[in-house]
Parts: C-alpha cells; sequence; structure tokens
C-alpha cells in the first residue's frame, strides 16, 4: 500500500509545489540546528523555526488565555502556550477546545474528567505526548484532561492529519504534543482561584537558568464539592408537567499535579529530564446515589522521562527512556463496578525506549532513522492479592526524509509497528504501518502581507484497548475478533498574516476529508451490556477557520471554528452519523476583548464564548446533547504600582442556561423536546459559575 500512497502523494506535491520566497516551513523537532542545515547547502535558514526546547508563543497581550491560534512553528501543527492560564481558571481541556475542530467531552463542572475530540473522532484515537513521553496507552487510550492542570504545562501542539516522526506515534484521531517548560523563562508565579460549587485551586511555579542549566518546578492542587443543581425532565422528555431541576450530589473532587523538568546545553550535547506526579481523589459523580453508596476512586500516577541529543555537524543521535505508572482503585459499596477484569484495584506500569540517529544528505537532504520499545503489563488485585491481567509489547522503526523541494519544505515519513496482547491465556499480534507527507510552502511573501500554503496526506491506524478487545469491567463484553482501525486523510491549508493601518490580522482556512475503516465504536448488544464493534467504513469532510484581529486601541477579537458532515459508509443516508462519534457537526469559540491603560494599572474587559451543534454524547450514541451556546465575561486588572500582579473575576454560563431542545421520536412522530446540556456520559452540566482568581508572575 505505501509505494502507491507515496507516488500519488509525491505527484500531488510536485503540482502544488511553488518556486517563490525563502525556503521555510514544515520540519521535525531539529536534530540539528536550522543554520548547521543551510549552511554550505545554498539554502537559506528558516527564520521562523524554533529551538527544538521551546516553543515561540503566539501570546495575547493582555495575557488573557486563548489557545486557539494556529501558527505551524515550522511544523503542521496548530500551537498554544499555556502559560497566561496562570492568571485564570480553567482547566487544560477547555484551553485546548479554543483550536479548530478540538472538542471537549466533559463529565461534569471545569476541572471534573474530560476527553478530547479531533475532527470528530473518539477520544481514544487521540495521541498524548509529554516531552517525548506517551501518556496514552493500551489500558488508557484516552486520556483524561483533568488530570493535568493547565498552569503545569508550558505550551501544546496540535497535530490532525500528519506528525513529524520525532512527535511520537499519531493516533487515528490526531496526536497532542505537550511541552513542560520554556527553557528561556526564569523568575517564579504563584495563584489562588475560588469559586462556585466551593471550588478552590492553588498552584505556584519557579524557572531558573544559568548559561548551560535551565530548571522548572510547578505545582497545582485543586478542589471541588461539586454540588450542583440541573435540569431534569422527569424521565418524560415529552410531559414538560413535571419538568424542574435535581441536584446532583457524591461529585467531590481533590487533585494534585507536580511536573519538574531540568535541561543541560553542552556545545554538541542537551541533556533533558522531565519528571509528573499527579493524584486524585474523588467521588464518581451520581444523583441518585445515597451518601452511603457513592462509588469513590483513587488515581496516582508518575511518569519520568529522560532524553540525550547529540549534535555533529552531519550527524546527530537522539536517545530517550521513559517509565510510567498509574494506579487506580475503585471503592463501590454497591460492588457494582470494578477497575478492571473484576477487580477492585489495578495498576498499569509501562517502558518506552527509543533512539533516532539522523545524516544530513546531498541538496540539503536530511534523513532520520528510529527504532522504538514499548512494554505494557496491566495487573489488578483486591484484598491485598494481585494478578496479571494484560500484557502489550511493541517493536517499532520509522524513517524520515526531509528537505526542500521548489521553494517548500517537505516531510515524507513511514513507521511500521508490530504488538502482541497477551491477556487471560489469549494471544494476538498485529502490525501497524503509517504514512505521511507533509508540504509547507510561502506563495506571497511581502513586508506587510504573508501567504502560506499546507499540505499533509497521511494513513494511521491504531489498535483496540484492552478494554475494547479484552472487556472485563463493568458491563462491556470483551470482542477477540476486534480489527485494528485504519485511517487515511489529506487537509490542506491557507495561512494570512497581514498587517494594515492600526490592525494586525492573522487567519487560517483549512479543508479536510479522513476516511476510516473498521472504526471502533462501543455498541450495547442484546443483553444490554456493551461490546465494542467495528464499522466497516466512515467517511467524514469539514473545513476550519482561525482569526485573530489586534487593533492598536487594545481591542482583540479571536474566532475558531469548524463544520464537518459524517457518514457511515456502510448505511444508507437515514442513518447518517447515528452510529459513528463523528459529532457535533459544527463547534465554535471566541472571545471579544479590550485592554485599556490608566494611571493606576491596565484593565482588561472579555467577552468569552463557546458552542457546539448537537451530538450524541454515550459510548453507544444513543442520548443526544442538544445545541449549546454559552457565554461569558472576564474582568482582569493588573496594577501599575504592583507590577506582576493581576486580579481576574471570571463568569462561566452568563445566562445560567442547563438545558435545549433535541429531536426526539414518538409515535411515527419527531417533535422537539426540552434536554438537560449534558456531558460525556450522559450526566448533566451545570449552570453559571464565578471564580475569583489572584495571581503574581515575577517582572
Amino acid at each position: 500500500m505505501f509505494p502507491l500512497f507515496a507516488d500519488a502523494l509525491c505527484a500531488a506535491v510536485l503540482r502544488a509545489a511553488v518556486a517563490s520566497g525563502d525556503p521555510q516551513g514544515v520540519q521535525p523537532e531539529p536534530v540539528v540546528s536550522a543554520e548547521e542545515e543551510a549552511e554550505g547547502s545554498g539554502v537559506p535558514a528558516p527564520t521562523q523555526a524554533p529551538p527544538p526546547t521551546a516553543l515561540i508563543p503566539h501570546t495575547r497581550t493582555d495575557g488573557a488565555p486563548f489557545a486557539y491560534h494556529l501558527g505551524w512553528s515550522g511544523q503542521e501543527a496548530s500551537r498554544s502556550s499555556l502559560t497566561t492560564a496562570r492568571t485564570t481558571f480553567s482547566d487544560l481541556g477547555r484551553e485546548l477546545e479554543r483550536m479548530p475542530s478540538l472538542r471537549l467531552r466533559e463529565t461534569g463542572l471545569p476541572g471534573s474528567s474530560s476527553f478530547i475530540s479531533i475532527r470528530g473522532s473518539a477520544p481514544a484515537q487521540v495521541a498524548v505526548v509529554l516531552d517525548g513521553l506517551p501518556l496514552t496507552s493500551g489500558f488508557a487510550a484516552a486520556f483524561d484532561w483533568s488530570l493535568l492542570p493547565p498552569d503545569t504545562v508550558q505550551s501544546a501542539r496540535v497535530y490532525r492529519e500528519a506528525a513529524p516522526l520525532g512527535a511520537g506515534t499519531m493516533g487515528g484521531g490526531g496526536l497532542i504534543e505537550l511541552t513542560a517548560g520554556d527553557t528561556e523563562s526564569e523568575g517564579f508565579w504563584a495563584a489562588a482561584s475560588a469559586g462556585s460549587w466551593a471550588t478552590q485551586r492553588l498552584s505556584g511555579g519557579v524557572s531558573l537558568r544559568t548559561d548551560d542549566h535551565w530548571f522548572g518546578l510547578s505545582a497545582s492542587h485543586r478542589a471541588t464539592d461539586g454540588d450542583y443543581r440541573f435540569f431534569d425532565n422527569g424521565g418524560t422528555p415529552s410531559n414538560e408537567t413535571d419538568d424542574g431541576y435535581g441536584h446532583r450530589s457524591n461529585n467531590q473532587r481533590s487533585q494534585w499535579a507536580t511536573l519538574g523538568a531540568w535541561r543541560w546545553f553542552g556545545d554538541d550535547q542537551t541533556v533533558a529530564v522531565t519528571a509528573l506526579a499527579t493524584g486524585l481523589d474523588q467521588q464518581i459523580p451520581g444523583y441518585e446515589q445515597a451518601p452511603n453508596q457513592a462509588l469513590s476512586q483513587r488515581h496516582n500516577r508518575l511518569l519520568g522521562a529522560l532524553r540525550h541529543e547529540w549534535r555533529h555537524d552531519t550527524f546527530s543521535m537522539q536517545t530517550s527512556l521513559g517509565g510510567d505508572a498509574v494506579a487506580l482503585e475503585l471503592d463501590d459499596p454497591l460492588g457494582e463496578r470494578s477497575a478492571f477484569g473484576g477487580q477492585s484495584a489495578s495498576t498499569d506500569r509501562r517502558v518506552v525506549a527509543q533512539i533516532q540517529p539522523a545524516i544530513k544528505l546531498p541538496a540539503s537532504l536530511r534523513l532520520s532513522t528510529q527504532a522504538e520499545f514499548t512494554g505494557e503489563w496491566l495487573d489488578g488485585g483486591s484484598g491485598g492479592a494481585t494478578e496479571r491481567i494484560a500484557r502489550r509489547l511493541s517493536r517499532a522503526v520509522g524513517a524520515e526524509l526531509s528537505g526542500d523541494l521548489f521553494g517548500g519544505r517537505w516531510l515524507l515519513i513511514h513507521r511500521v509497528t508490530d504488538s502482541g496482547d497477551s491477556a487471560g491465556g489469549d494471544e494476538d499480534s498485529s502490525s501497524l504501518a503509517s504514512s505521511a507527507l507533509m508540504v509547507r510552502a510561502p506563495l506571497v511573501r511581502l513586508p506587510d502581507f504573508t501567504l502560506t500554503a499546507r499540505w499533509n496526506a497521511a494513513s494511521a491506524e491504531r489498535l483496540p484497548t484492552f478494554l475494547e478487545r479484552f472487556g472485563g469491567t463493568d458491563n462491556v463484553v470483551a470482542n477477540p475478533m476486534l480489527r485494528a482501525e485504519s485511517r487515511i486523510g489529506s487537509d490542506g491549508s491557507l495561512e494570512v498574516t497581514t498587517h494594515f493601518v492600526h490592525t494586525q490580522i492573522d487567519a487560517v482556512w483549512s479543508s479536510f476529508v479522513r476516511s476510516t475503516d473498521n472504526l471502533i465504536v462501543m455498541l450495547p448488544n442484546s443483553q444490554q451490556a456493551t461490546r465494542a464493534e467495528n464499522i466497516g467504513a466512515t467517511l467524514a469532510l469539514g473545513h476550519e477557520l482561525s482569526l485573530w484581529l489586534r487593533w492598536s486601541s487594545g481591542a482583540e477579537f479571536a474566532f475558531a471554528g469548524a463544520y464537518s458532515d459524517a457518514v457511515d459508509a456502510t448505511q444508507d443516508s437515514v442513518r447518517r452519523g447515528k452510529q459513528i462519534p463523528l459529532h457535533p457537526s459544527w463547534t465554535g469559540a471566541g472571545e471579544l476583548s479590550q485592554r485599556v491603560e490608566t494611571a493606576v494599572g491596565a484593565l482588561t474587559l472579555a467577552a468569552p464564548w463557546r458552542a457546539a451543534s448537537s451530538f450524541f454524547v454515550d459510548g453507544a450514541n444513543l442520548s443526544a446533547r442538544p445545541t449549546v451556546t454559552e457565554f461569558g465575561a472576564r474582568v482582569a486588572f493588573a496594577p501599575e504600582a504592583l507590577r506582576g500582579l493581576s486580579v481576574e473575576a471570571r463568569v462561566e454560563n452568563i445566562a445560567d442556561r442547563m438545558h435545549g431542545q433535541v429531536e426526539q421520536l414518538s409515535a411515527g412522530e419527531t417533535t422537539s423536546v426540552p434536554w438537560a446540556t449534558s456531558d460525556f456520559v450522559g450526566h448533566p452540566l451545570p449552570g453559571r459559575a464565578l471564580y475569583l482568581t489572584v495571581s503574581y508572575a515575577s517582572p
């Protein structure tokens, strides 16, 4: 498949490439500097490529968090600086949701468990990497974004269709790459928040730099009792006379996270160490359970990664070693829930080792290769006894060829993975392949106007998770015949940056198409249990728009939106979208803000909003969430006399909207009935919330 795929992609590139402008564009994480690569090749060095250990952030001038902004940073990715999340109360999922085609699937109020979908993908299809170490695994393919507070992470990059070899293994739906620290930063910061439902947050961090060392450490604690009202239709959506408001209890949550990073810079080598520790103690939401029947969960994680990079004029070598341990314990007085395999506790351990040599070739080409080994072991136990539940061993090799062609930067990537699973005496092996071609070329480059084109095409595959393949928890039934997903997709984008009079404009338009074979979805069987099944073929097409306007008066307008249409290609059009988790069809987020400088300090007024069309919220796509538009307000003040201090008041869902309308079929007729705005598993979401934050960052 790969030779045919590569031939088609190369033919498209030759037609689309242009021969104008300064060569710059898609690059992997550099193994040699841009200057070294260009030296002696006659090719000017890229002017926008960031150093390998830091991102060049596009931050708002008023310090407000808005993580939508695109910039490729020399790569395919959208990128976001998350340092502004320190001055407000938010969670990492909501920060990332402000990028096009990223949709947050929440399980309650801000800070509760949440999962991200990219271009309509299932959360389990999105791979997540922190400083080169995968956070997603066979045990937890869907990453819970609430476990990592945004104020502990420096920045994020999002790859939707394709990713460089050094970024990590591409998921079936995309890849999100997180960075622990900015090696150029120095100083300290601290923040405290309080708000609705007894929400508390206390966080802080420090970073130090010398000529050849950098150290950063951040920590965060968050807690809430999660006790809020919700809209209740009484189980009779067609009868509005019994509609009212219920009370969601047993939703307490307390969590902490600590993230540390150390870097050493030598003349021809770099050493990087990253360590992450998180802890969570919460009650599983339930608005019908009595307190003595509440289900509680404890989730602890310890992660460490070591990376070494050695550079020479024509050759470089990068090696890394990482370990990850996750412990999950459930306490269910009713005995209806388990951590995994019917056990009350489970522990997942992973080891990842990688080596990536690279060599500079003639004609400004560079060849990188990669070999990776991953071992994962899942154990479970009750009453002090433990047993091996599942094991996954994977070996992967890949290669990446990059260079300049007709004025554009291009990457050609291929990766093969052999994986073996074992559970309960059953053995299964799989071989996966992924390929990608990434091209970026400047079309117009003027002093006040630039136009850049980008095109990506890629294929990717995803193995079933332990839960999908082996079942083993609650009412999930095993499906040993489950096949790996296979996805092929392409997208094209145009980026415009212009400045005229007193206005700066950054905009990107993208269109994409992706086809997936053997899409894995969770469907109910005749015994009302859930079983993972493959859908033969699905097709999704969509468009994305990012817009950022800044005026010299201090006003800004930001918008990120996406529209997609998805169809189960094995069904007729009447059932369009019913069986595939590729909803909502449209999403949007934005903010209008104004910064006012006064004699006593800077005042910022902002109106954020977020919206999404109706979509199915549970794994079997049986329950619908209504179309929802939420508006908020934010007021921040930074006094001139106390440089670095900021005080912010933030209101979410200012209209206190807790329900909308969904279409329901009754007696052969479709009617519109009121329905609670609900989360990923169908629980209702809260109404208006108020948060107050006081923060300080050393000038």
